[in-house]
């Protein structure tokens, strides 16, 4: 297991695997609670590594649920092949880091500012279009789904 261990006034974060755990009532006295997050699928009979198809929404959704419910300080993330999921991996990484930099009202500014940074200023804004529109399409195709 990979483990990458970042310490601020945010929570410690521990990127390597996912769902959310439940510590014991005797941990929940010094740890509460701790996020395992999967962003990736492997499994039987269909995966879908190839291309990370979470969205961003998605993630804010469940770890904002997960913050508001005590998970605080301990969140991992099971990114399966790094470079699909670079993009989930790094909207995870910033919400461990600063849970209140990205919000319901400014999440699409996340592509925009991603691609902006990648493509430049000419560039960026219309493949952030592309990637917003991929990723709201992009779980309804799932191979799990669509192979049915």
């Amino acid at each position: 297991m990979c483990r990458t261990t970042l310490q601020s006034s945010g929570p410690t974060i521990i990127s390597a695997t996912s769902a959310i755990l439940r510590l014991t009532t005797r941990a929940l006295a010094w740890g509460g609670f701790g996020v395992y997050y999967h962003i990736s699928y492997l499994g039987r009979p269909l995966a879908y590594l190839w291309l990370c198809t979470t969205p961003p929404a998605l993630i804010w959704e469940e770890m904002s649920k997960a913050y508001n419910h005590g998970a605080e300080r301990i969140w991992i993330v099971n990114a399966g092949d790094i470079k699909p999921a670079e993009i989930g991996t790094e909207f995870f990484l910033e919400m461990a880091w600063d849970i209140r930099r990205w919000r319901r009202d400014n999440l699409p500014s996340f592509f925009v500012e991603w691609a902006t940074r990648e493509f430049g200023d000419s560039q960026g804004p219309a493949i952030a279009d592309v990637m917003a529109l991929m990723k709201s399409r992009a779980p309804l195709l799932r191979p799990r789904n669509s192979m049915n």
